[in-house]
């Protein structure tokens, strides 16, 4: 939930601001430094975790999100909006990995081997789900700082709030046995900055031997990418189309009501998952279920008359029911 908090706030400040305006290439730009610490930290992330207690690994990332966020809000406070801020946003995203693969490298330890894909299942859904309820949060909390304070200051207090979920986290996390979710005696290895490039090599191989496992990495980028670009297009819509672009708030909480939508289809994907794979079989559910993904983004089903026909009646009978 932390998370959804942090990025309502980072999304209201980059993206929502008056004072800058965003267009298609910010906003891609603005994306792609939120994603490359994935690319960068990902292949070394195994080799960490093979190496040092999950348990430590995720409690100091949690409090090195704490205190880069801390120094993110000062920063906002400052009006300091340059290199400064950007190495800050990318090291609090890049520990996050660090965290997430954590996290799942340690459920086996703490679930029973039938309920295992249950738990990883619950655990994606679960955290997509609260990442939404966050950035409902942190508009909440942005609408009750609006009449207080300026709004790039309100920006810095629920990123500073977020600072200290990401404390209570570490707390937790701390909580834990050293070896409690791994690695086992066993499974330490001497792991080294070359190991990770040695095992991304041997998972290339390794792909290139099982064509079918390569395939379904494959549509599941491509699956990504997608969201991703339709995620940017549903942002500049929103920021830019439906809403006066000095009106911030309402371009925030249009975006906030799209991505609850987006997690209501989490959920739902979730749960009529399993009956779909029992019935047909993974491989069909799941061409079955990207292809219906599609359906609305035919030009003919889905384009901007759709997109205003949900602003101009479902959008404002949602708010009145608020």
């Amino acid at each position: 939930m932390t998370d959804g908090v942090f990025q309502s706030a980072l999304a209201s400040f980059v993206i929502f601001s008056p004072e800058r305006q965003a267009d298609a290439l910010s906003a891609a730009l603005a994306f792609a430094v939120v994603l490359l610490p994935y690319s960068i930290v990902g292949p070394f992330v195994g080799t960490i975790l093979d190496r040092v207690s999950r348990q430590r690994a995720i409690a100091y990332a949690n409090l090195t999100r704490a205190l880069t966020l801390t120094v993110v809000s000062l920063l906002i406070f400052e009006g300091r909006t340059g290199i400064e801020l950007t190495i800050f946003v990318l090291v609090a995203f890049g520990v996050n990995r660090l965290i997430l693969a954590g996290l799942s490298a340690g459920i086996p330890l703490m679930i029973e081997s039938k309920s295992l894909i249950t738990a990883n299942a619950l655990a994606v859904t679960g955290g997509s789900v609260f990442v939404v309820l966050g950035g409902g949060l942190g508009l909440g909390l942005r609408r009750l700082l609006d009449g207080t304070t300026t709004a790039d200051y309100a920006d810095g207090y629920i990123i500073l709030f977020g600072a200290s979920g990401y404390l209570l986290a570490a707390l937790f996390a701390a909580s834990l046995k050293k070896r409690e979710i791994g690695p086992l005696d066993h499974e330490i290895k001497n792991a080294s900055f070359s190991q990770g490039l040695i095992e991304m090599r041997e998972g290339i191989k390794f792909l290139r031997q099982h064509i079918d496992a390569a395939r379904g990495i494959a549509a599941i980028a491509v699956h990504r990418g997608g969201m991703t670009a339709l995620t940017l297009i549903a942002l500049l819509l929103e920021r830019n189309t439906f809403h006066d672009p000095a009106d911030n708030e309402a371009g925030l909480a249009g975006l906030s009501f799209t991505l609850s939508i987006a997690a209501f289809g989490f959920v739902v994907g979730a749960v009529i998952a399993p009956y779909g794979v029992s019935k047909v079989g993974r491989h069909r559910w799941m061409r079955f279920a990207m292809m219906a993904s599609t359906l609305g983004l035919y030009p003919h089903t889905c384009d901007l008359s759709l997109c205003r026909f949900c602003h101009s009646f479902i959008w404002p009978e949602f708010k009145s029911n608020q």
